[in-house]
């Protein structure tokens, strides 16, 4: 029960931030916010040896310097998830559409394929229809962005979502990785079909301007 209450602290947080996101957050709001963070889980988590082992405390002051330094809310965002995928109990969260839905922040988009975590690689499991002779299903992601796949995964994307066990963390870190608020840049990926040919493919986040549905997608479900 401790660890829900947190959860919605969190989702909290965000939904009392988004109706005025027209302005950056102001210094006084950075430290309010990431503090009750810190104040909350300090006093409700379910596993208060956990805090200890991780040291919530020095970490608490580590990412308040880091939020004072953010120039913009996206970047504070990023710290804030950070700060609490250090939790890592699969729970705690903020609502990334209640925290950036406002204003300069609606340009969300999303990839129009799945990519799946299995044996130690990263598998697409749908693509797009008109892309499925490019990258056809099953093809493993050998590089993402000019970096091996899972140290990209590793330094970009999982430290930004919390998660009781490695596999719930990249389970999450793959939908995150799926949604940007920058839609303008693509994903630039290295990958290698089921028949062993390799090459170079940008992936853009477009499924929801270009209105793409279920019948636009293959999949092996």
């Amino acid at each position: 029960m401790r660890k829900y209450i947190l959860l919605v602290i969190l989702i909290y947080i965000g939904v009392h931030r988004s109706s005025t996101l027209a302005q950056d957050y102001t210094d006084q709001q950075k430290i309010l916010c990431i503090s009750q963070i810190w104040k909350d889980a300090s006093a409700n988590f379910h596993l208060p040896e956990h805090l200890k082992v991780i040291n919530w405390d020095s970490l608490y002051v580590d990412y308040l310097r880091q939020s004072l330094k953010t120039t913009s809310d996206a970047e504070y965002y990023l710290v804030l998830r950070r700060f609490i995928g250090e939790l890592n109990d699969g729970h705690s969260d903020i609502r990334y559409d209640n925290f950036l839905m406002g204003g300069k922040y609606l340009n969300v988009d999303f990839l129009p394929f799945e990519i799946e975590y299995l044996d130690g690689g990263y598998y697409f499991l749908s693509v797009e229809k008109s892309a499925a002779t490019q990258i056809p299903l099953g093809s493993r992601i050998i590089a993402m962005n000019g970096m091996p796949a899972q140290e990209y995964m590793d330094k970009h994307v999982i430290p930004y979502v919390s998660g009781g066990t490695l596999q719930d963390r990249i389970k999450k870190a793959l939908v995150y990785l799926s949604m940007s608020d920058t839609p303008d840049t693509p994903l630039r990926l290295e990958i290698e079909t089921p028949g062993g040919e390799t090459g170079n493919y940008l992936l853009k986040y477009n499924a929801r301007q270009e209105k793409l549905g279920k019948e636009d997608i293959l999949t092996v479900r």
